[in-house]
């Protein structure tokens, strides 16, 4: 988050908003945001349990979360074998349909494709909305490449 952080501050961007925010942080060394839980970079069940109890932690009752997913492609890159990948997707996939929980997962694509095995078309199958970004000379150009609702599905937009 630092450095997604420092890179909007150095773009211009106001980031007064993701110091305030409320941050499960996945290993890593610089702390940005309200912490709410600090959890070690492991694999496994351990990391499983440690992120459902942060989860747990972090909802309100009554209240849908928004749960950007940040550097989530580092961890496949340290990743040592097919099956922690694979394990990784499948904890992932327990999230799916949770009506109390908005998960955005930025990705980038340049770094998934640099392992072993490449998990891009594992995560994009879970996806119930995949959006591409794009930088131009115009700005950054987000297209809707898949979604459930078939109305945003093509749609395109221009920040």
């Amino acid at each position: 988050l630092y450095l997604y952080k420092t890179h909007l501050e150095l773009s211009g961007y106001d980031t007064t908003s993701i110091e305030s925010a409320k941050v499960i942080k996945v290993g890593g060394i610089k702390e940005v945001g309200r912490i709410v839980e600090k959890i070690p970079l492991s694999t496994g069940p351990a990391l499983k349990e440690n992120y459902r109890k942060a989860y747990q932690k972090a909802k309100i009752e009554g209240k849908t979360l928004l749960n950007p997913v940040i550097g989530l492609e580092k961890f496949f890159v340290i990743s040592d074998s097919k099956i922690d990948m694979l394990s990784e997707i499948e904890d992932i996939a327990l999230y799916v349909g949770d009506k109390t929980r908005i998960a955005l997962y930025f990705l980038n694509e340049d770094v998934l494709g640099s392992t072993k095995f490449n998990p891009l078309p594992l995560l994009e199958s879970l996806a119930t909305t995949l959006i591409a970004a794009k930088r131009d000379e115009r700005g950054c150009l987000l297209t809707v490449v898949k979604s459930i609702n078939p109305e945003i599905e093509g749609k395109r937009f221009r920040t």
